[in-house]
């Protein structure tokens, strides 16, 4: 999901790239240079640990993409040994393509997720599997 937020109210983030299970700069390094050609120039972090309330209709962001911050967050919920790289690759893959195919007006709204952008995204190679991976784990991913 993109998200732009205004510059003069920009905090100082720290980066923490490494995780306990999967690294983001090696994820993103991957990404970049298997599918963007190198060009997107972005920073990654983990983001903060969160207690993930229990609710009715549960849904978890992954990551977040700040446009105008070049900044991506990753959900730390994939930071797990059971979560294959594959599928932290794709959630990295996804935010990264928020730079390449930004939101489009309709209707008087931003379209995050538009033809071009949803096109470029089943282009990844383990788009199915990642697909159905989520899927068949999203319960599990709540427990923190």
């Amino acid at each position: 999901m993109a998200k732009q937020r205004n510059k003069s109210h920009k905090p100082q983030i720290a980066l923490s790239t490494k995780g306990r299970h999967h690294d983001l700069i090696e994820i993103y390094n991957a990404m970049n240079w298997q599918h963007f050609n190198g060009k997107i120039l972005v920073r990654i972090t983990w983001g903060r640990k969160l207690r993930i309330p229990k609710r009715k209709h549960q849904s978890l962001r992954f990551g977040v993409c700040y446009v105008e911050e070049c900044l991506i967050g990753i959900h730390r919920a994939l930071d797990r040994s059971w979560v294959p790289r594959f599928f932290v690759e794709y959630v990295v893959f996804h935010e990264m393509l928020h730079l390449k195919h930004p939101p489009r007006r309709k209707n008087g709204r931003d379209n995050l997720h538009h033809e071009k952008f949803v096109a470029a995204e089943k282009k990844f190679p383990d788009y199915d599997m990642a697909m159905c991976w989520e899927k068949d784990n999203l319960n599990r991913l709540f427990f923190f």
